[in-house]
């Protein structure tokens, strides 16, 4: 076949193909589901942990979109037709060299070097695919999900919040002192004029809902004069609608923030199956309470992840974990708490997967301790999986 032919028919099978993907973007919106973010948000974290080289220089984008699905397994798509209001097309050149870098930071670079000095592309999972295209485009890819903060918004929580505001309106008020220490009223103009209305009092969870939002993608959130993500907090929960990368930005945000809780507990939590035999093996040696007895579990010859989650919780609140695995969904509570007897941490953990079902409370050693547990039933697929299905939980006290 001739190449101009060649040519011809690649761009004609990526322009059905896009046709496609924007139909499904113009309707996403109004059918996305929670199902389809936590399947979006799995894929960012999966290209996160995948490592690969690439070494473009002076590439058509065409070219180096192919590569990336066909070489690397990068399932990324690009919407032509926002990208020529930035002035690339199929032929554009790229030049971008990445050794053992994460898949998803060469996209978000990649993304970078499209466009022109005053817009750039912008990349967002959904369907199964990365898109590259505008924000105008990224932004209706939305879904909506419900946080709970109300643990943030305990007694210590609050004073980390609250106390800096002070600090600054005393500040201000030592600034409008004169020097014989009596604060000097600011001048209004005429006599008459009305005083001026007192500031509106910002409450705990206004200020956390500002400090969570800030480090999450600012641009994109309509409280801060972007066009996209939206927000309501009410007693402490939060509702928010916004792109699969925007959650993703608020989660690991929220997590950050219960990590610096005094009484925050950062887990780790690793679903594996271990080969028969080895945890009696390992249980002569090594106390199934310690972290020593988990990681060797985990790196036995012939043990397999599953699942690894990390996540953070603080003590005397509960988190819910819920992700796609296996066709089916692994879904994980937590809920730490200090014994009133003997002031040990114990932990409430409710697992289920399948047909394999956990219920139990442990002692947790925050200290070289960890959780490992046998977990009933053999989960999705377990008529064709040998070995013992295992949780792990692996605790980091901050």
């Amino acid at each position: 076949m001739p190449l101009a032919r060649c040519r011809v028919l690649v761009r004609r099978t990526v322009t059905v193909t896009l046709v496609l993907l924007a139909a499904a973007t113009a309707s996403t919106t109004a059918r996305a589901s929670a199902s389809d973010l936590e399947e979006a948000i799995a894929m960012l974290e999966e290209l996160d942990r995948r490592r690969i080289t690439v070494a473009w220089d002076e590439q058509p984008l065409l070219r180096i979109i192919n590569e990336l699905e066909v070489v690397h397994g990068v399932p990324l798509s690009a919407d032509w037709t926002s990208l020529e209001e930035l002035g690339a097309d199929p032929r554009s050149i790229i030049t971008l060299r990445a050794e053992d870098q994460p898949a998803l930071a060469v996209l978000q670079q990649l993304a970078v070097l499209t466009g022109d000095a005053f817009e750039r592309a912008r990349i967002e999972a959904w369907g199964g695919r990365v898109l590259l295209s505008t924000d105008a485009i990224a932004g209706r890819i939305l879904a909506p999900a419900v946080y709970d903060v109300r643990d943030l918004l305990a007694a210590e929580m609050r004073r980390v919040i609250e106390e800096p505001a002070a600090a600054f309106e005393r500040s201000d008020a030592s600034d409008a002192a004169d020097a014989s220490g009596t604060p000097v009223t600011p001048h209004t103009g005429d006599a008459a004029s009305p005083a001026p209305a007192p500031a509106p009092v910002v409450g705990p969870g206004e200020r956390l809902l500002r400090m969570a939002l800030e480090h999450a993608a600012p641009e994109l959130w309509l409280r801060f004069g972007g066009d996209s993500a939206r927000v309501t907090e009410r007693d402490g929960v939060l509702l928010v609608t916004a792109s699969a990368t925007t959650h993703r930005l608020l989660r690991s945000v929220l997590a950050s923030l219960r990590q610096a809780d005094p009484r925050g507990l950062g887990v780790e939590a690793v679903l594996l199956r271990a080969p028969e035999g080895a945890w009696e093996r390992l249980d002569r040696r090594y106390d199934p309470s310690e972290a020593s007895f988990a990681r060797r579990l985990m790196a036995e010859p012939g043990a397999a992840v599953l699942w690894r989650s990390r996540t953070a919780v603080a003590v005397g609140a509960s988190l819910e974990v819920s992700e796609p695995l296996e066709q089916q969904r692994v879904r994980l509570h937590l809920e730490p708490r200090i014994s009133a007897e003997d002031g040990t941490l114990r932990i409430t953990v409710a697992l289920d997967w399948g047909d394999a079902t956990l219920r139990t409370t442990v002692p947790l050693d925050s200290v070289g301790g960890a959780a490992t547990l046998g977990v009933p039933g053999g989960g999705a697929g377990s008529e064709a999986a040998g070995g013992e299905l295992v949780l792990v939980l692996l605790p980091r006290r901050y």
